[in-house]
């Protein structure tokens, strides 16, 4: 007979045995009061979650900010884990979701970088102007429709889907709109 250890992942039968499932109970026990359990949960498994988030993410910094995120939502939702998985993968499969939110959300802070320094062949001189511009105060050179759409997906970091249900509209008239806001700062921020 063997016991189950981090290698070792089922019993005799064959059934999964999950190497976390003493300190996740006792973890979910003594959240929020107490974090013994669950600082011993984020010791033996922070540097695979740090891995797999610098992996994913290719750059230190942001691998660090995913990897603390994902340990808070781990604090708040341990809770109400069920064990229908072992808890690691539960636990990377949030860093995951977490990492791919995170590249989104640098994807698009990217994407307005470059709306509002403009095209890449636009002279030296108009480059300079741009950067030195504020965005509120270019945003509120804007029509409201156009406003509306460039804070919901540069600001507030909304899919097209997700702009298209808030503001009533087919997906096709939301990624229109939003081409279109973009053109007018654009040209606002020529002129």
């Amino acid at each position: 007979m063997t016991t189950a250890t981090h290698t070792d992942v089922s019993d005799e039968a064959g059934v999964i045995i999950d190497p976390d499932i003493e300190l996740v109970k006792k973890a979910q026990q003594e959240l929020p009061y107490r974090d013994t359990a669950y600082s011993a949960l984020m010791k033996r498994h922070e540097q695979v979650l740090y891995r797999v988030c610098y992996r994913l993410l290719g750059n230190a910094d942001d691998a660090q900010d995913v990897s603390q995120e994902v340990m808070l939502k781990v604090f708040a939702y341990l809770p109400k884990f069920e064990g229908r998985s072992m808890f690691k993968t539960w636990m990377m499969q949030i860093a995951r979701n977490t990492s791919f939110t995170m590249q989104a959300k640098l994807k698009r802070q990217r994407e307005l970088k470059e709306v509002l320094e403009g095209d890449v062949h636009q002279e030296a001189s108009d480059r300079i102007v741009t950067e030195k511009m504020d965005v509120d105060s270019v945003l509120s050179k804007l029509g409201k429709q156009d406003r509306e759409v460039l804070v919901m997906r540069y600001i507030a970091e909304l899919q097209f889907d997700e702009i298209a249900d808030v503001c009533g509209l087919s997906l096709s008239a939301a990624k229109m709109r939003v081409y279109r806001a973009t053109e007018a700062l654009k040209k606002k921020m020529s002129t």
